[in-house]
């Protein structure tokens, strides 16, 4: 008879509910919640709220009561503008705020529970920022064991920064898009993935951000790049006009225009806004090379070309992402 390996149960509140199982029984706890979500839950709430709070609520209990309850709702005169399960999964748009707090709820809204923490942003907040400020999270507590996952985020963050202190371009939201395609190669852990899912989440479903500062409609954040030597490149506005002209169709569940798609990198799965497979046109559809392929010459040896041009004998790159930019 073939023998299953112990499990070790270290979740805290998952000991907290043994006590109450035990003394009550299974039925007593299952009468609460939902049958695929039974029981209770601790959430917090944090972010643009009345206050912070933590507090246990019943699985099945709608977001928007959630947030209302524990968080003690938005500032007068404000309005939800996304919600974030945590580091892990896409963002929850405002439209979606009816879902209830379960584990299929959300995973249905293409997002999901995490461990219940949910960041609140209201109708006042640059998403461009959220997401650097997601992306340079992720690349600081990346270990580096795997060099797609370290450099990928590290190339995330540091375009993001670009963005948002005025220096953008589609070219750099592409560059975005196409490390989020490759940047769970050979993962070990699910970090990279978050990366993957959270902010290729915030590219679909907050085109109108990220255009106002292609755009130079959006205050400029941050200082000059002390490596970003040379004029600024011109600024192209075709992601702007297909995010501008667009957003307002735009959810986490619905469609995306075919240019922002290719951005993003990946598709979302029918009837979800997760991210999934990559876009249909293959790889090559994204664009690899984070500016022109650098020039060869016959001084350089052919070896230190072919390894500047490689990445786990795959995508070609460019690594000319400045290591000041990368570790701010």
């Amino acid at each position: 008879m073939a023998r299953s390996n112990p499990t070790l149960v270290n979740n805290v509140e998952t000991l907290a509910n043994v006590p109450v199982v035990l003394r009550d029984g299974p039925e007593s706890y299952r009468s609460r919640g939902t049958d695929r979500s039974p029981g209770s839950v601790i959430v917090t709430v944090v972010g643009d709220v009345a206050r912070a709070g933590v507090a246990e609520v019943d699985l099945g209990t709608p977001l928007r009561e959630v947030l209302d309850r524990v968080g003690g709702g938005l500032r007068p005169g404000r309005r939800v503008k996304a919600v974030l399960p945590g580091a892990a999964n896409p963002v929850v748009t405002a439209d979606h705020l009816d879902v209830p707090l379960t584990y299929e709820g959300l995973e249905a809204a293409g997002s999901g529970m995490g461990a219940a923490g949910f960041v609140v942003y209201d109708d006042t907040t640059d998403m461009v920022a959220v997401a650097r400020a997601f992306s340079r999270f992720l690349y600081v507590e990346s270990c580096g064991q795997c060099p797609a996952c370290k450099f990928g985020t590290g190339e995330v963050t540091a375009y993001l920064d670009r963005i948002l202190a005025g220096r953008g371009t589609d070219h750099d939201v592409e560059v975005i898009g196409a490390r989020l395609v490759t940047v769970t190669d050979a993962n070990r852990c699910y970090l990279p993935v978050q990366e993957q899912r959270l902010i290729g989440s915030l590219l679909r479903a907050f085109p109108e951000d990220f255009a106002a500062h292609l755009e130079g409609r959006a205050p400029v954040r941050g200082g000059p790049d002390p490596e970003d030597r040379g004029p600024p490149r011109r600024r192209h506005r075709r992601v702007g006009r297909a995010a501008g002209h667009q957003a307002s169709r735009l959810d986490v569940r619905g469609g995306i225009p075919g240019r922002l798609r290719r951005v993003a990198g990946l598709r979302a799965a029918p009837g979800q806004g997760t991210l999934g497979a990559r876009d249909s046109a293959g790889p090559s559809s994204v664009p690899r090379w984070t500016s022109s392929p650098p020039p060869t010459t016959s001084a350089k040896p052919a070896r230190k070309q072919a390894a500047s041009r490689s990445w786990s004998g795959t995508a070609p790159v460019s690594l000319v992402i400045p290591m000041q930019a990368m570790l701010r």
